[in-house]
């Protein structure tokens, strides 16, 4: 993998137009308005196609070799249909319908002509030569490419997508959010109406998801996230650093400071869309628990009860902050809580240390925010929650969706990306259930499925198909006890099937 992957999105623009100068000086010698537009859209193709590998390809695929190769096809072919499962394909549908049109091939040629001097000042001293070459050779097709292909069907999707109306947006929202994740009736329930709320009748409420890590509430956000009809930003801030202002660590205002970085780059990267609806946005607090239990410092005062008091007004939306209109803002927050489960476990115990007061004990006839309370939740902060959700343990069944639905499943999303690379990934149905199982008892939720998995699908695996020039490979129950794939050629019909170790 090139180090470039290991940047977040704007991270990686930033990369690049640190070396886009020299390279403009190189390649264009001036700096007109017209080229400026040229470069305007060509780094909305390499985000495009730089979001999409670091989701789907294995790390030793994401390379600015294979960047450039993937902008070369879709030019090539007029085909980038498979960009779908990102967010907004909306807007990069009209992005890369530019492409069949008057200026596109001189987008393209700019977005190559920035990644390739990238590669040649950052990446290519850690490659062998036969690596430089190949860069060069796409390159050159690039740049000897004639006018860009366009089918005639591009005329249909041009047509603006109807929006939805008042009345078609929960029961929208309703079949993405089951489409995109297992289980979770109540949670889906919920948001589905308060985001209703939020859009069309301005109405600001704030929901606590309280579950086990693994049991989707990073996920139910991404959910969100990409729902094409949503109308605002979705910004996620994690709130383990946090701390009083003046202490070690990032306080309430960086959380607003990000807030406003998301919302600014939104508005450049979606101008049709803006920052959302008259300026809204939504912020997903993760890991609140790590702010809601009993922190002291060396005087005595609880340092997160300082952190909640500062949120307090935020969440009211009565404050001003690094900018941003707190009254814009819906407030989403999540965590697992351990503490409540670990106190119900120690309950009846004889306390034990200086720290075994009343104030750690938790009533189990209490509500889930009483209980909250009981272990460091400040009575105003826990008060500004409107709604709190226990999300529920995943079922057998859930985690067998996880792994294996058609539409969203784990081993889907792996077989599709053998696919790309025209090969097939096979596994037998009694393999599954001892993957399930595996899953169950890491009790890692859906983390637990992608991980376990990978460990079933190696990228050495895809090494040794590629290198061996195996087209198939059968995922078997064996594995479990250390013993390699089946590897074959001539598809599942070959007669000779060789297990490979």
């Amino acid at each position: 993998m090139d180090k470039i992957f290991t940047y977040e999105t704007y991270e990686m623009l930033e990369k690049l137009a640190e070396v886009e100068g020299e390279m403009r000086e190189d390649s264009y010698h001036d700096c007109e308005s017209e080229t400026d537009n040229t470069a305007y859209y060509a780094r909305y193709y390499i985000k495009a196609v730089y979001e999409y590998m670091k989701k789907n390809y294995c790390a030793e695929e994401c390379t600015v070799l294979r960047m450039v190769k993937e902008l070369y096809r879709i030019a090539d072919t007029g085909e980038y249909s498979y960009l779908q499962t990102l967010d907004d394909i909306g807007f990069k549908n009209q992005v890369f319908e530019r492409m069949t049109g008057e200026t596109g091939r001189s987008e393209v040629l700019y977005a190559v002509r920035l990644l390739r001097y990238y590669y040649l000042v950052k990446e290519k001293r850690h490659h062998p030569k036969r690596i430089w070459n190949h860069m060069e050779n796409i390159y050159e097709k690039v740049v000897g490419m004639g006018p860009l292909k366009k089918k005639e069907k591009k005329e249909k999707v041009s047509v603006r997508k109807k929006e939805l109306t008042e009345e078609e947006f929960i029961p929208a929202l309703r079949r993405h959010m089951d489409k995109n994740m297992v289980g979770q009736d109540v949670l889906k329930k919920k948001l589905c109406i308060m985001l209703y709320q939020w859009k069309y009748h301005d109405v600001r409420s704030t929901l606590l998801m309280v579950g086990p890590s693994g049991s989707g509430k990073n996920h139910m956000i991404e959910t969100i996230r990409s729902f094409p009809d949503l109308g605002f930003p979705v910004v996620s801030y994690d709130c383990s650093a946090l701390t009083p202002n003046g202490f070690t660590g990032a306080d309430v205002r960086d959380v607003f400071k990000r807030v406003r970085q998301v919302c600014m780059r939104t508005a450049r990267a979606n101008p049709l869309n803006g920052t959302g609806e008259n300026g809204k946005c939504i912020v997903f607090l993760d890991e609140i628990d790590k702010i809601i239990n009993f922190n002291h410092d060396s005087r005595g005062e609880s340092v997160n009860a300082m952190v909640q008091q500062q949120l307090l007004s935020s969440l009211a939306g009565t404050e001003n902050i690094e900018g941003v209109d707190t009254s814009k803002i819906l407030f989403i927050l999540g965590g697992a809580f351990p503490r409540i489960n670990d106190l119900k476990k120690d309950k009846g115990k004889n306390p034990i240390g200086f720290n075994a007061g009343p104030e750690f004990c938790v009533d189990l006839k209490d509500s889930l925010r009483d209980q909250i309370i009981a272990i460091g939740g400040e009575v105003e902060f826990v008060g500004r929650i409107e709604d709190i959700v226990q999300m529920s343990r995943l079922t057998k069944d859930d985690l067998r969706s996880i792994l294996m639905d058609e539409n969203i499943g784990v081993f889907t999303e792996k077989k599709k990306l053998y696919q790309e690379s025209g090969l097939n990934l096979e596994i037998e149905e009694d393999t599954i259930e001892a993957i399930v199982d595996l899953i169950e008892k890491e009790d890692a939720g859906a983390r637990s499925a992608r991980n376990i998995l990978n460990q079933f699908a190696d990228s050495q695996y895809f090494y040794d198909m590629k290198v061996g020039g195996y087209n198939t490979m059968k995922i078997h129950k064996g594995m479990l006890n250390g013993e390699a794939p089946i590897f074959s050629r001539g598809g599942a019909d070959s007669e000779k099937s060789i297990k490979y170790s």
